[in-house]
């Protein structure tokens, strides 16, 4: 049991390393702290992902991809920021005064602050690193999501709530298609081998391409029976 508890302390003061290493190199993160677990998934993972290709359709663009391509990636893109607009109004017009959060205090956190977060933080705490305008809206809309989904659904009238809830599913189904889609246009446009240094995103072309060839295989067998 100490030797458990030995490798769960030295786990967590790694992880707490890597975080304080990566503010260190952006020190223009935001840190926060994920206070439902269903948000980060279901929003920051695909947000990430999105951030992810969008960068690297940039960085290809001339060479594996061309001027088409950027347009179509960043008209997925487009269609995740309009619905996080959408979530940002909504939360602004309803949420006032259910929770003392304020996003402007989140960007603006001194750096001292932010590693003390990481430090003393029972929770896990989650460095989010806007790469534009865009980017923000949307990581501004998921964290607000986290922060009003709770207070709003415990106290607004049913009507409200509705408005709140469809707000938020669509942004949730927008964002998911989207990194789907992302995922697959990648996947046609770029090998993965050159994704080094895009690693989640690399990942899940990965494991898409692996998808396919799975399904291909069974029909392949039957066809040769």
């Amino acid at each position: 049991m100490a030797k458990q508890r030995k490798q769960n302390t030295n786990l967590i003061q790694y992880r707490i390393n890597q975080k304080l290493k990566l503010l260190n190199n952006n020190p223009y993160a935001w840190v926060y702290e994920f206070s439902n677990p269903t948000i980060r998934t279901n929003f920051r993972i695909p947000a990430r992902i999105l951030d992810l290709a969008n960068n690297a359709f940039k960085e290809f663009w001339g060479f594996y991809v061309n001027d088409e391509d950027v347009e179509k990636i960043e008209k997925i893109y487009d269609e995740v920021v309009e619905k996080a607009k959408d979530v940002i109004e909504l939360a602004n017009e309803i949420g006032k005064g259910l929770t003392n959060f304020s996003i402007e205090n989140l960007k603006n956190m001194r750096k001292f602050e932010k590693e003390r977060l990481i430090k003393e933080s029972r929770a896990v705490t989650e460095l989010i690193i806007p790469q534009n305008e865009k980017s923000e809206l949307i990581y501004e809309a998921i964290i607000l999501i986290d922060k009003y989904d709770l207070p709003i659904k415990q106290n607004l009238p049913k009507e409200e709530v509705k408005k709140w809830i469809s707000a938020v599913t669509e942004f949730m189904k927008t964002i998911q298609n989207a990194e789907s889609e992302a995922i697959k246009f990648t996947a046609k446009k770029i090998n993965p081998k050159y994704l080094g240094r895009y690693k989640a995103l690399r990942n899940e072309v990965n494991k898409y391409l692996q998808s396919l060839q799975e399904d291909i295989q069974p029909q392949q067998e039957e066809n040769n029976s």
